[in-house]
C-alpha cells in the first residue's frame, strides 16, 4: 500500500551577510559560506562614511558581485546606515518574507557543516517560544561543565554567526535604553550575566550597534540562546580597522580546529539556562561596583523602614497601654 503522506517541506533558511570595507576579510568569509551548501545569500553593503572608505568598499562590491555559487541578492546601499542600522534594518526585511534567519557578518569565517547545524537548531526549537536564538559560536572559557557532544543554553545572546526567527525578532524596533529600563522596571538583574550590558546599552545610539538590542530582548522576555559543543566559527575581524571589535584583551581569537561541524541533537535537559554559564560570564566581564553599592543603599533602606515599623509599633502600644 503506497504511502499518500506527503513529506514535511522545510522553507529556505536564508542567510543575510552584512559587509562594508574589508575585502580581504570578506573572501575568507565567503570560503567558509561556499562550502556549506547555502541555497539563498542575502548580502548588504553599507555605503562609505566618507570618500577616503569610498575605494575599499569598491573592493568588497566587485567581490560581492563575483558571487556565482548560490542564488545570491546584493543589496548597495548608497549611504552609510553604519553596523547597527544596516543590520536591524536588513534582517527586519528579510523577516518579513522568511520566518527564520541566519546572519554573518563579513570577518565570521565557518566550517563546513554550520549552516546545516543552525537550520537543524533552528528548526528543532521552532515552536520553543523561551529559545530565541541559535549561535555558532562557543567560547571554551564560557563553557560549562557539560558532556564534551552536548550543546548548552545561554540566558546572554552571541552574535558571532547565528541565527533566530521572526517572533523572536519582534520588539527590535525599540532602543537598548529603553530596554534596560524595561528590565530595571521589571526587576530583571542586566548585571547577572556581566558589567558591560548597562554601558553597552546606554552607549548603543551613539556608537550605532545592535547586539545589545537582542541581548536585552532575551533578558527581559526570559530567552535562551543555544550554542553548539564547541566552536564553529572564528572571528578575524579583531583589529584597528573593525568596527566594534578593536580590542583583543577580553577575548583571545580562538581558531576552529574540528573539520567540520556535529550532527545536531537536542540537548536531554529541560529547556532552561545551563548551571554554572551566568557565573562565567561575571567571572569574564566582572560585576559593576555600582551594583553591589546599590545593593547596600537599598539593604539600608530597608532596615531604616523596618525600624521605623518597629518603632512606631512600639509607640502605639505604649499609648494603648496608657489609654487602659
Amino acid at each position: 500500500m503506497a504511502n499518500d503522506t506527503k513529506p514535511e517541506r522545510l522553507e529556505v533558511v536564508p542567510v543575510a551577510l552584512f559587509v562594508y570595507k574589508r575585502a580581504s576579510e570578506l573572501i575568507r568569509t565567503l570560503d567558509g559560506l561556499r562550502g556549506n551548501d547555502i541555497p539563498l545569500l542575502v548580502v548588504y553593503s553599507d555605503g562609505p562614511k566618507s570618500s577616503e572608505d569610498a575605494a575599499a568598499v569598491g573592493e568588497v562590491r566587485k567581490v560581492i558581485r563575483r558571487i556565482d555559487w548560490c542564488e545570491t541578492r546584493v543589496f548597495e546601499r548608497p549611504q552609510n546606515l553604519g553596523l547597527g542600522r544596516s543590520l536591524r534594518a536588513g534582517i527586519t526585511e528579510i523577516l518579513e518574507g522568511y520566518d527564520r534567519i541566519i546572519v554573518f557578518e563579513d570577518d565570521i569565517v565557518c566550517i563546513p557543516g554550520t549552516y546545516k547545524y543552525l537550520c537543524d537548531a533552528l528548526h528543532h526549537f521552532d515552536t520553543c517560544d523561551q529559545v530565541m536564538s541559535v549561535a555558532a559560536w562557543t567560547y571554551p572559557s564560557l563553557r560549562p561543565g557539560v558532556p564534551e557532544h552536548e550543546g548548552y543554553f545561554d540566558g546572554r545572546f552571541a552574535c558571532w554567526g547565528w541565527g533566530t526567527w521572526k517572533r523572536a525578532w519582534q520588539g527590535m524596533d525599540v532602543d537598548a535604553e529603553t530596554l534596560l529600563k524595561e528590565c530595571r522596571r521589571q526587576r530583571k538583574n542586566v548585571d547577572r550575566h556581566g558589567s558591560d550590558l548597562a554601558p553597552s546599552a546606554e552607549q548603543e545610539l551613539a556608537k550605532n550597534t545592535w547586539a545589545i538590542r537582542f541581548t536585552l530582548l532575551h533578558i527581559l522576555r526570559g530567552g535562551l540562546c543555544f550554542h553548539p559543543p564547541y566552536s564553529l566559527v572564528q572571528n578575524i575581524g579583531f583589529g584597528p580597522e573593525a568596527s566594534n571589535t578593536q580590542n583583543t584583551s577580553v577575548w583571545t581569537n580562538v581558531a576552529v580546529s574540528a573539520p567540520g561541524a556535529p550532527v545536531f541533537s537536542a540537548p536531554p535537559r529541560p529547556v532552561a539556562e545551563t548551571d554554572g554559564v551566568a557565573e562565567l560570564w561575571r567571572k569574564a566581564l566582572g560585576v559593576p561596583e555600582r551594583r553591589s553599592l546599590g545593593m547596600r543603599l537599598r539593604v539600608a533602606k530597608w532596615r531604616l523602614q523596618l525600624q521605623f515599623q518597629t518603632a512606631m509599633k512600639r509607640h502605639l502600644h505604649k499609648n494603648d497601654k496608657a489609654g487602659a
